[in-house]
Parts: structure tokens; sequence; C-alpha cells
């Protein structure tokens, strides 16, 4: 069993309308969510519940399900940063925040194209949905 702790104003897209979201989850990595409060309780197969709690895990970090969906993607992985680790002050996180994102959403839409990922800036954190380095570079030679 893994669990993983969503943002309150999270949870209700983590379950979606109807509880679409949480059955397109269950249904992808053949896992069983019990939800409650803003905790999320995964239970399955070992590696299909890596790849649940990842899911889960990038719709509380911001980004919506479709894209967290591509998680059940071999090779496709997510990872997050905390923005805390690099500035000190709010007003030094909120211009880093602004950097990634840049005007209009154009430095993201940039580093999205030259990285082919996918990025959400949410919080206190930037996370990325994308291949991972070995099969990103095996796509590239291949």
């Amino acid at each position: 069993m893994r669990e993983v702790r969503v943002p309150e104003d999270r949870v209700g897209v983590v379950i979606g309308e109807g509880g679409e979201t949480k059955k397109r989850i269950e249904e992808d990595t053949d896992t069983e969510l019990q939800i409650e409060d803003n905790n999320v309780e995964i239970e399955g197969d070992p590696l299909e519940e890596m790849t649940s709690h990842k899911m889960v895990k990038a719709i509380g970090r911001g980004f919506n399900p479709e894209k967290a969906f591509k998680l059940a993607e071999e090779g496709i992985d997510f990872h997050h940063l905390d923005i805390g680790k690099f500035a000190d002050t709010s007003n030094s996180q909120e211009r880093l925040k602004g950097r990634v994102i840049g005007r209009d959403g154009e430095a993201r839409e940039h580093i999205e194209k030259m990285t082919q990922t996918e990025i959400s800036v949410y919080g206190k954190t930037v996370g990325f949905i994308g291949y991972s380095s070995k099969h990103r570079d095996r796509s590239r030679s291949g």
C-alpha cells in the first residue's frame, strides 16, 4: 500500500466529475484508491501502485488529469522541484516561478517544446512529466 497527500484544493480534481478521474486511474493501473480528506491510499501490485502514486501526485501538483494519465505509458515519468530549496524569501520564490512561466506562459511553452515535457507550476513546486532520460536518449538516437 502507498499513501499520498494531496492539497485540499486538488482532491476534487483527483476524484473528477462523477468520480471519472479516480476510476480512470484505477482502471489504467489496476489499483484501488481510497480517498479520505486529502489523503489517498493506493492498493494493488507494487509496480502499478507506483504508477498510480505518480498520477495522483502529479494531479496534486497542478497537472490536469489528461496529462497525468500519460504516466501509464512506458518510459514516461514525473518529477518535481521544490522552489523553496532555491529561494529563501517568498518574493524570490515568486520571481523564480515567474521566470519558469514567462510572459503569458511563453517561457514554459518554450521549455516544454525543447525538453519534450509537460510543466506545471503550482504552489512552491515545478512539476515535470516526460520521458525519462534513458527513454529520451533512445528516442533521439533511434
